[in-house]
């Protein structure tokens, strides 16, 4: 096999020898090729740079030397080689076109492009070709996009087919544009996008004013089935735009093009900045939402939300605050907050408002609002629309001390009394519990989604809150209880009271008994019923090993070997009992009482504490020595002595 060959690059960047040999000094190729002598016999050697000079100046002869050298020693030249041709090639090509006494002149391009619209937006795609279906320049230069008014204009350079060419296009649009909403990129290979935010909220009924003018764009109908799920607009006929090219006004009443704006119903004015008519503002706006969303007491942060229906006849909303009188609403006295300019792309305006103080020493009658009037240039409506505003916060303290003792003896199951010490503080309405994790390092948190218990009302008067947990479900690595105080705006979430629980559990609890503790051991043996008389029994049961030292010992009468404790089983009372060890000694334990016909026929034994029994049981069946037979229990007769003939 031969050597793997070496990289002109790989090779020569790795020698310290290798240095550049030939430049501008060299004139012929015999010059070049002294030059180059002292490395040809080591190719490896020679820089990536020389052999891109030789190939340039078109040294043919002493090029086809070195590359047929570079086969004998293994030494790639390839790259270098068809970086050079490449490079002499594209030059040759460039001489041919230059021929055309016209190459260097830029052809000029109409480009094709789709469309799509919502109610509020223009989408624009343009390919840079004659044909949506045909290919296109991919290196395009130096795009201009310019919006003004209702014009959108688009120029780029590019080449394609070793042609030159200067894309443009221009769109007279059916209404304005607002150019401060406006955006474009040029970042997609072969294509241009461009979103003309529409200066009003309207469906266009086409793109361009001209409805005659076709023009090289086509409706994106895939776009327009997607845009049109979400917007439901109608779409006018009319515009300002096709009006004005009509020498018309418009009216937004009718959608239709007068010759003045006298006939135009409702709005009789015409407006000097704009083609259409107008007037005063007529409507107050739908709605105002204000939320204070800074928790602390004394200043308010937070979004004003004016909803107003047909934003076409107003410019802004003046938003003033004061107080007022909560049954006769005036805002003569009120101070002027901000003029906000309308939204004409949605039917709410907003504007974010921080730091607002609150109005001190308010009447119980009093309340603190906002006033939103609407403005245009004939003047403001005087009728406005309120907005009551209150100082949200969150109380200041949280819980002082919680309390809280299992009571159930289910594994992760609480039972319980909380008892929270509350700080004497009007502001704290509720106490919101939930359970919580603390972390090695102390840090406190909530559980999960899961981890809500309650919110129970605060008792504010020095007394205790309490609240009592029944069978509660513990979440997956929950350690103990978070306590919170809250009020209508909220937690307090950085003031709270956290303590560790303790999940009480019965013995025996889990749902494997190998798993659990202070289970019962099983029985070995049982004696004979040492009792002659019927319906008692004195027995003595032997264990596999001792009872657990810390729970106690519940033996019931039960008519099967199951532990289910059904509603016949009969607790043997303690005082029958004897322990010893890992023995049970039961001494006259009476079977059935008074009206009682159960058949008796297992002894089971649980453990307990003060949280409950044991799941699982040890049972073993006896026999009442002193009990008739069955036959004989069925056939008293069978019992007597028989009579001799």
């Amino acid at each position: 096999m031969f050597p793997r060959a070496l990289s002109i690059f790989g090779a020569c960047a790795s020698v310290a020898l290798a240095k550049t040999l030939l430049d501008d000094t060299i004139q012929t190729e015999q010059d070049a090729r002294a030059r180059l002598q002292p490395v040809f016999g080591t190719l490896s050697k020679l820089d990536a740079a020389d052999i891109e000079y030789v190939v340039r100046n078109h040294f043919w002869d002493l090029a086809t030397e070195i590359v047929a050298e570079s086969h004998k020693q293994s030494v790639d030249l390839s790259f270098a080689v068809r970086k050079a041709v490449k490079d002499v090639r594209n030059k040759a090509d460039e001489l041919i076109r230059y021929l055309n006494p016209k190459y260097h002149e830029k052809q000029k391009v109409v480009p094709v492009f789709r469309w799509a619209q919502s109610d509020t937006h223009i989408f624009l795609t343009i390919k840079y070709s004659v044909k949506w279906d045909a290919p296109g320049a991919v290196n395009v230069k130096d795009p201009q996009v310019v919006f003004n008014d209702n014009v959108f204009s688009f120029t780029a350079s590019g080449e394609h087919s070793g042609n030159k060419y200067e894309y443009s296009l221009n769109l007279d649009c059916f209404d304005a544009i607002d150019e401060r909403d406006s955006t474009w990129s040029a970042a997609s290979v072969g294509r241009f996008t461009a979103i003309l935010a529409k200066k009003r909220m309207r469906r266009w009924p086409r793109l361009l004013l001209d409805k005659k003018k076709k023009g090289t764009g086509r409706m994106d109908l895939t776009r327009q089935e997607e845009l049109d799920k979400e917007d439901h607009g109608s779409a006018v006929a009319h515009s300002e735009k096709t009006c004005l090219a009509l020498e018309k006004v418009y009216c937004p009443t009718s959608d239709k093009c007068l010759g003045n704006c006298t006939t135009c119903t409702d709005w009789d004015q015409p407006v000097a900045s704009g083609n259409y008519c107008s007037g005063p503002p007529k409507d107050k706006p739908i709605s105002v939402q204000f939320t204070d969303t800074n928790m602390d007491v004394g200043v308010m942060d937070g979004e004003l939300k004016i909803e107003l229906k047909d934003t076409y006849h107003v410019e802004s909303f003046v938003v003033k605050y004061g107080r007022t009188i909560t049954a006769d609403r005036s805002a003569d006295s009120f101070l002027t907050l901000a003029e906000v300019p309308v939204n004409r792309l949605s039917k709410y305006t907003t504007k974010s408002l921080a730091g607002l103080k609150p109005l001190e020493y308010m009447a119980h009658d009093e309340e603190m609002a906002f006033a939103v009037y609407p403005k245009n240039s004939f003047g403001v409506l005087q009728n406005a629309t309120f907005k009551t505003v209150e100082d949200a916060y969150v109380p200041k303290e949280g819980p002082i001390a919680v309390k809280f003792a299992d009571t159930n003896g289910d594994p992760q199951k609480l039972s319980g009394e909380v008892e929270i010490v509350t700080p004497v503080d009007p502001t704290i309405k509720e106490i919101a519990l939930y359970f919580g994790k603390k972390a090695k390092n102390g840090k406190v948190t909530r559980t999960n989604n899961e981890s809500y218990i309650t919110a129970v009302t605060a008792l504010t008067d020095g007394s205790t809150t309490k609240y009592v947990m029944t069978d509660k479900a513990m979440p997956t690595g929950a350690t103990g209880i978070i306590a919170y105080s809250k009020n209508t705006w909220g937690e307090n979430r950085d003031a709270f009271i956290y303590i560790d629980i303790v999940d009480a559990q019965k013995p025996c609890s889990g749902s494997d008994r190998a798993k659990s503790t202070d289970c019962p051991p099983k029985v070995k043996a049982i004696t004979e019923d040492a009792a002659s008389e019927a319906n008692y029994i004195t027995v003595a049961m032997d264990y596999e090993k001792p009872f657990p030292k810390n729970v106690q010992v519940a033996v019931y009468l039960s008519t099967d070997k199951t532990c289910h404790k059904a509603s016949n089983y009969k607790l043997i009372p303690e005082e029958k009992l004897e322990k010893k060890e890992a023995t049970l000694l039961l001494d006259r334990a009476e079977l059935n009482g008074d009206g009682e016909s159960w058949r008796y026929t297992h002894l089971a034994t649980f453990t307990k504490n003060e949280f409950g029994t044991s799941k699982f049981c040890s049972s073993i069946p006896f026999k009442d020595v002193g009990a008739p037979s069955v036959d004989e229990a069925e056939d008293p007769a069978a019992s007597e002595p028989k009579k001799e003939l």
